[in-house]
């Protein structure tokens, strides 16, 4: 395990207790509003989708008040922020009520993790990077399935009020979260008077981003819409969803030391390799869900874990990498855009097309866009995403 400063781990600890709340609120957003609120699938796919384009709406802003006042401070304004949106959702009864709900959360959590991602990587060497994303990768996989396993516990889609306490737990886990950054004092950069160093936009990281655009609307969108939505549909039960998620996380937990002792035996040069095997699982994953049974539904996120093991901490690694001091919150602002755009097109293709009941064809689609995404990264690795900007 790696070894970081007692603060980095108070970090890591902290976002592993928030990632509990947003297990619960990412896993059953879109089953809660479609079937327990009664909405539909259009309707919670277009609010998911709203949830991901507040985010990247306010991710310029985020990223330049990053730099400008250091990205403590913004990082727990932006936690008080989705811990508002929480708490909307929990009482969220029409359409316009979930996404104004939607909305605060979403600008919270890209505002959240942007300031966290330049935390992370103004804090740590290079050579850390990669484990200090991977252990990230870790606590927050503990905290998501921990809070959808307890999703299935507890919440039924006959009962709407049996999900309003999962809400109100993630408001209160991220309000806790803000204090103690601010208890704690956290700093990583200076307030800066005048105008801010440029922050030129190299060809890597445009690629990164695009690259990792297709593989957020493809893969990692689709556990918190059109999985859940084609295993209740299929089974009649949100307790698969949770024993799926549940598992699928305790992989990640499991596999992502081993796998980051290969990460950093491959080194920066072979990073894009690395992370297209991680989408070739993420295709093999939605084609073990095709048939929509129980033991093929929960493998299915088993194997989607072991690919984002090899996927996430090189992908953000390699953007810290790239971003020159002065301008690392803007850098990873940039990057963090793929998390909100490929989350807009995402629920909402898997809405429309699961509504007009194509499932099947649905999920060999999202396995051919992953096993593009691959081939593409495979092109893209003479880019060597590891080098500064010129």
């Amino acid at each position: 395990m790696p070894t970081f400063s007692r603060r980095i781990w108070r970090l890591l600890a902290g976002y592993g207790a928030t990632s509990a709340g947003s297990g619960f609120v990412y896993t059953y957003l879109f089953v809660y509003l479609a079937q327990a609120r009664g909405l539909g699938p259009a309707a919670a796919g277009a609010v998911l989708a709203a949830l991901a384009a507040s985010g990247g709406l306010i991710l310029p802003l985020a990223g330049w008040l990053g730099d400008r006042i250091g990205p403590a401070r913004v990082t727990a304004a932006a936690l008080l922020l989705s811990a508002c949106g929480s708490l909307v959702l929990a009482l969220a009864h029409t359409t316009g009520s979930a996404l104004t709900g939607a909305i605060l959360w979403g600008a919270g959590l890209a505002t959240t993790w942007n300031g966290l991602a330049a935390i992370w990587g103004g804090a740590v060497p290079e050579e850390e990077r990669a484990g200090v994303f991977a252990t990230n990768n870790v606590t927050q996989n503990i905290g998501w399935g921990v809070g959808g396993t307890a999703g299935a516990l507890f919440a039924h889609l006959a009962l709407p009020a049996s999900f309003v306490p999962g809400f109100l737990g993630d408001a209160v886990l991220r309000a806790a979260f803000a204090a103690l950054i601010l208890a704690t004092g956290w700093r990583t950069a200076t307030p800066r008077r005048g105008r801010l160093p440029p922050a030129r936009l190299s060809r890597p990281l445009i690629a990164l981003t695009a690259l990792s655009t297709l593989v957020m609307a493809a893969a990692f969108s689709q556990t918190t819409s059109a999985f859940p939505a084609w295993a209740t549909a299929t089974t009649g039960s949100t307790a698969i969803v949770g024993l799926a998620v549940g598992l699928g996380c305790l992989a990640i937990v499991l596999a992502q030391f081993p796998v980051l002792r290969l990460l950093q035996a491959a080194g920066p040069a072979r990073r894009l390799p690395m992370a297209a095997l991680g989408m070739a699982l993420f295709a093999a994953a939605w084609l073990l869900a095709l048939p929509g049974r129980r033991p093929e539904l929960v493998a299915s996120m088993v194997v989607f874990g072991l690919g984002e093991c090899f996927y996430t901490p090189v992908m953000l690694a390699a953007v810290n990498d790239l971003a020159p001091e002065g301008a690392r919150a803007r850098y990873n602002a940039v990057f963090n855009l793929s998390y909100q755009i490929g989350p807009v097109i995402g629920p909402a293709v898997a809405g429309a097309v699961l509504a007009a009941g194509d499932g099947a064809a649905l999920f060999v689609g999202l396995a051919a866009a992953c096993v593009l995404a691959g081939a593409a990264a495979l092109v893209m690795e003479r880019l060597t995403v590891s080098r500064q900007p010129t």
